[in-house]
């Protein structure tokens, strides 16, 4: 009777409390990002970019040797020091029996302000969400 009322309190408790498995593992999809910025506003960029990924519910960012979605942000200067031109790439890497082949994604250029930074970071995984992502199950062989 007491094992009883133990098992019937735990399972109360763990419907009221749900936890994680402690083996379950990570479902967000992981970015490579890569700074190839030669500008401080392009490396604003990157480093927004950086916080809203470690911020994110749908992204993280990538362990060492894992399938991912690699993120390149360049930058130079453009004809104001208030503005950069930059260039964003998307590629992924997908295992041959020759070795890892590098796919292209897609990629944007333009040109942005100190200002709209966060902004441009945030389209940048707007799309990666709405876009990239489809891409990227489809040469992995991953579909949810």
């Amino acid at each position: 009777m007491v094992k009883s009322r133990i098992s019937w309190m735990i399972l109360v408790a763990l419907a009221i409390f749900p936890m994680a498995a402690p083996c379950q593992s990570d479902q967000r999809i992981p970015l490579d990002l890569r700074d190839q910025s030669q500008e401080e506003i392009g490396a604003v960029f990157s480093q927004q970019l950086k916080a809203l990924v470690k911020n994110s519910t749908r992204f993280r960012l990538a362990k060492e040797n894992e399938p991912n979605i690699t993120i390149t942000v360049g930058s130079g200067t453009a004809s104001s020091e208030f503005l950069c031109a930059y260039t964003v790439i998307w590629t992924t890497t997908i295992k041959t029996a020759q070795g890892a082949l590098p796919v292209y994604l897609d990629y944007w250029v333009g040109v942005m302000s100190p200002a709209h930074a966060r902004k441009d970071a945030e389209d940048v995984l707007d799309f990666t969400n709405k876009t990239i992502v489809e891409r990227f199950r489809d040469l992995s062989g991953e579909r949810q």
